[in-house]
């Protein structure tokens, strides 16, 4: 199955690739350009699977190509990005694979007041790093291939009055049955209104639904308001608050006292169904700020909630901090901090806190070209009533990318 999408994302890419270059050709006036790009890097990462005993080091070999296409007109704009990530561990060969992704985007407007957008995505995705990314919940290794696709709607009944609509459908496939597929919806509607020339404030409505194969089921209707002030043309800040619903039907493991033909006692572990609603505040910060020429700065947090990859239903409490200065015209220093706390709904009492940080030095050596040497620490702790444990481990990386700007124009061009 590996290979049979990893063939599929290489199959898109041609066809799509062919695709753009035939209306790019046939568009008089259309812009479209084609960036390849391509990023080596060697890692040592102290605890390749986050374990909690047993840990594994290893150093890292990644190659990742990657390939963007764009077209532009007057009234349309079509995206195309495809990445494929070889990894190569030195001690422990049986974890090297391949992933890979291809997205498609397309944006119109239909009027000056009438915009739609639609993205598609076909991936494959390790769960263990991208859970941690997505949740801040600790998810075994495990192969997934994704499926998926969101749009959105934006018009403008007046000069102050706007209404937005969005969805998001995306099926999660584990072919080695590791883990239950998944196939999550999220619909939502946002009417807002332009208060000041700075000042938007607005209605949030969305529903989701997340479909655990034979297993979980959540629900979760919810609604805020919403504000956002334009600071300045490089600074804003969204401040948003509601409420949430979550109906959430689960099987779990419940144990059972019976009496043996000799009358003896003894304990049975039986799967049964079980029912439950939950109800909570939501709310989301988030800043973004330049402090001068050198200095930028993004600020969030906030508290939603959010299903994982072991068909658990969690909310999830966030901060998130990215500082960039540009020490000179070529070198830049970044750091990112981060921290989530995850408690589960229903089943094991459980809290995940889980924090990491991660500085970076980037090099621009020539237009082209780039290096950057990066650390990140991880750690989470898990909170049980029984048994509670935590994790954590150290990254250093190295690594050099270079990309060919609309390479395909300038070829194009001779």
């Amino acid at each position: 199955m590996a290979l049979h999408l990893t063939g599929a994302i290489r199959g898109l890419m041609i066809s799509s690739l062919a695709w753009l270059l035939l209306q790019g050709g046939s568009a008089g006036g259309a812009e479209w350009y084609l960036t390849p790009s391509i990023t080596l890097s060697e890692e040592y990462n102290s605890n390749v699977l986050f374990s909690r005993s047993n840990k594994l080091d290893d150093f890292i070999t990644r190659v990742s190509p990657a390939l963007e296409g764009r077209r532009d007109t007057e009234t349309s704009r079509m995206g195309l990005e495809m990445v494929l990530n070889g990894e190569k561990y030195v001690l422990n060969p049986e974890l090297d694979s391949i992933d890979g992704s291809a997205r498609a985007s397309w944006a119109h407007s239909w009027t000056p007041r009438l915009e739609t957008t639609l993205n598609t995505l076909v991936a494959r995705d390790q769960t263990l790093d991208t859970e941690l990314e997505e949740t801040g919940v600790f998810a075994a290794r495990r192969e997934r291939n994704r499926l998926g696709a969101d749009g959105a709607v934006g018009w403008a009944l007046t000069e102050r009055w706007s209404l937005g609509a969005s969805f998001l459908a995306r099926h999660d496939h584990y072919p080695d049955g590791g883990a239950l597929d998944l196939t999550a919806l999220t619909g939502g509607i946002s009417p807002s209104w332009r208060i000041t020339e700075r000042d938007t404030g607005g209605l949030v409505l969305s529903l989701s639904r997340a479909d655990y194969e034979n297993s979980t089921l959540d629900r979760t209707a919810s609604a805020g308001l919403s504000w956002e002030r334009k600071l300045s043309e490089a600074n804003r800040l969204s401040v948003q608050a509601g409420y949430r619903y979550t109906f959430l039907d689960q099987d779990v493991l419940a144990p059972i006292l019976f009496q043996g033909p000799d009358g003896s006692p003894g304990i049975r572990v039986e799967r049964r169904s079980e029912s439950l609603t939950d109800q909570g505040l939501t709310f989301g910060v988030r800043l973004e700020k330049d402090w001068g020429p050198r200095t930028a700065t993004s600020l969030s947090a906030g508290r939603d909630h959010a299903s994982t990859a072991d068909a658990t239903s969690v909310d999830r409490t966030y901060v998130r901090a990215t500082t960039r200065f540009r020490l000179t015209e070529r070198t830049s220093l970044r750091a990112d901090l981060g921290y989530d706390l995850s408690t589960e709904l229903g089943g094991i009492e459980r809290d995940t806190h889980y924090i990491r940080g991660a500085p970076s030095l980037s090099y621009q050596v020539t237009p082209h070209l780039s290096v950057t040497l990066g650390a990140a620490y991880e750690h989470a702790y898990e909170d049980r009533p029984v048994d509670s444990f935590s994790r954590n481990r150290l990254r250093t990386w190295i690594s050099l990318s270079s990309s060919w700007p609309r390479l395909w124009g300038k070829l194009g061009s001779l």
